[in-house]
C-alpha cells in the first residue's frame, strides 16, 4: 500500500503545479527594481501592471479567475532578483513571472527553464535572456530599434555621407551599432563609432572624436539619462550636424528636461507619442485609467500594462491547469493591438514587440514621419 501511495503521488503532483492555486486566482510574480539605481523603471512597471490587473479583475478576471500580483524588489541587484524568484516560485507558487531589466532577467532565465516556469522579460534587451523555451520577451529589439533611424537617413538625410554612432557598450548597444554600421556601409555611407560605459555622464571626448571625422549626423543609443546628457554635450560643443536618438529619449520626462534642446532632433519613437496618431480603444482605456490615478503615460508603464493583457489574451478560453499550459498558451497567442500598437510575434511567439516610428521633436512634441495612414 505504501508503494502504491508513493507511485500515485509521484504521478499526481507533477501533473498540475497550479493545483493549489485553482481557487479562482491566477498568481503573477513581478520582480522589479523598486529601489536602487533603476527604481524609476520599477515604479513605471508597477503602475502599468496594477492598472491592467485592476481593470481585468473588475471585468470578471480571466476565465472567471481573478489575477493576483506578488511584487518583489530586485533592488537592481541580480542576487536579490534570484532570491525573489525562488520565493515566488517555491513559496508563493506563482503561475508566471514578469521580470524587468537585462541584468536581473538573464540569471532568472536559466532558473525559469530549470523550474519550468514561464517568465516574461520587459525592458530586457540581452540576447542571452532567450536561452530556453520558458523565456518570453516584450521589447523591440535591434532591427525594430534601427529601422526608424535608417528611414530618416534614407529619406530626410540622404545627402549626409559621414555618420557617427555613439552607443552604450552593452549587448543591445553593440548590436544596434553593428547592425546600423553594416546597413549604412552597404549604402555607401562612411560610419564612425564611439562607445561609452553605463556609468558615464560626460560624452564630450567621444563627440569630439566623431567630429574629427567630419560627421554630418550623430546617432546615439543608450538609457534615457545617457541620451539626455549626450544632447546637452552636443549643444554645449555647438555641434552643427543632425542628431538622432534611440527610443529611450522619447519619454515625456526626457523631453521636458531637454526642452528646446531637442528641437529638430530625430528619434525612434513608440506610437503613443506621435501627435497625429489615432488612438485605439485600448490606448484610450489606459489613458482614462492613468488620468484617474494621476499617472503620466510613458512607454514603460504602457509596456507593462500590455504585458498583463498578453497574459490575458493567451489564457482566455483555454483550459489552464499547469505552468506548462501557460507557456503553450503564450506561444499560441494571436497578435492583438495593445497600447503600443499591434504586437509583433517572432521566434514561435517567444519574442513579442511593438513597432517604433521615425519622428522629429519640436516644442517637446513628436511628429511621426512614417506613420501609417
Amino acid at each position: 500500500p505504501v508503494i502504491i501511495v508513493v507511485i500515485i503521488l509521484a504521478i499526481v503532483i507533477p501533473i498540475s503545479l497550479r493545483s493549489s492555486n485553482k481557487k479562482g486566482t491566477i498568481k503573477i510574480g513581478a520582480i522589479l527594481p523598486l529601489t536602487g539605481v533603476a527604481k524609476y523603471y520599477g515604479e513605471m512597471a508597477t503602475q502599468g501592471i496594477s492598472l491592467a490587473v485592476d481593470e481585468i479583475n473588475n471585468n470578471g478576471g480571466i476565465n472567471g479567475e481573478k489575477l493576483e500580483v506578488i511584487y518583489e524588489d530586485s533592488a537592481t541587484k541580480p542576487s536579490t532578483g534570484v532570491s525573489a524568484f525562488y520565493k515566488l516560485v517555491d513559496t508563493d507558487n506563482v503561475d508566471v513571472v514578469i521580470s524587468a531589466l537585462s541584468s536581473i532577467s538573464v540569471p532568472l532565465a536559466k532558473l525559469a527553464g530549470e523550474k519550468k516556469v514561464p517568465i516574461i522579460g520587459i525592458m530586457t534587451t540581452a540576447r542571452s535572456f532567450m536561452n530556453n523555451n520558458y523565456t518570453f520577451r516584450y521589447q523591440p529589439m535591434t532591427d525594430l530599434e534601427a529601422a526608424p533611424i535608417l528611414w530618416v537617413l534614407d529619406n530626410n538625410l540622404k545627402n549626409i555621407t559621414n555618420i557617427g554612432i555613439l552607443y552604450l557598450n552593452d549587448e543591445f548597444g553593440k548590436d544596434v551599432a553593428s547592425y546600423l554600421e553594416n546597413k549604412l556601409k552597404d549604402k555607401g555611407r562612411n560610419v564612425y563609432t564611439q562607445s561609452f560605459m553605463v556609468t558615464d555622464k560626460d560624452f564630450r571626448t567621444q563627440i569630439l572624436k566623431l567630429e574629427d571625422n567630419n560627421v554630418g549626423a550623430i546617432y546615439a543609443v543608450g538609457y534615457g539619462t545617457h541620451l539626455q546628457n549626450i544632447v546637452k554635450n552636443l549643444r554645449e560643443l555647438g555641434f552643427k550636424g543632425k542628431i538622432l536618438l534611440g527610443n529611450a529619449a522619447t519619454t515625456p520626462t526626457i523631453r521636458n528636461n531637454l526642452g528646446n534642446s531637442l528641437d529638430g532632433v530625430y528619434v525612434a519613437t513608440p506610437v503613443i507619442y506621435c501627435i497625429s496618431h489615432n488612438f485605439s480603444s485600448m490606448e484610450k482605456g489606459f489613458d482614462e485609467l492613468a488620468t484617474e490615478k494621476k499617472y503620466k503615460i510613458n512607454h514603460y508603464n504602457t509596456m507593462s500594462y500590455d504585458t498583463i493583457y498578453i497574459i490575458k489574451d493567451a489564457l482566455e478560453g483555454k483550459d489552464i491547469s499547469s505552468r506548462n499550459d501557460i507557456k503553450e498558451a503564450l506561444e499560441e497567442m494571436k497578435p492583438f493591438v495593445g497600447t503600443l500598437g499591434k504586437i509583433i510575434k517572432k521566434d514561435n511567439g517567444h519574442e513579442l514587440a511593438f513597432k517604433l516610428y521615425a519622428g522629429v521633436v519640436n516644442n517637446s512634441k513628436i511628429e511621426c514621419l512614417n506613420l501609417e495612414k
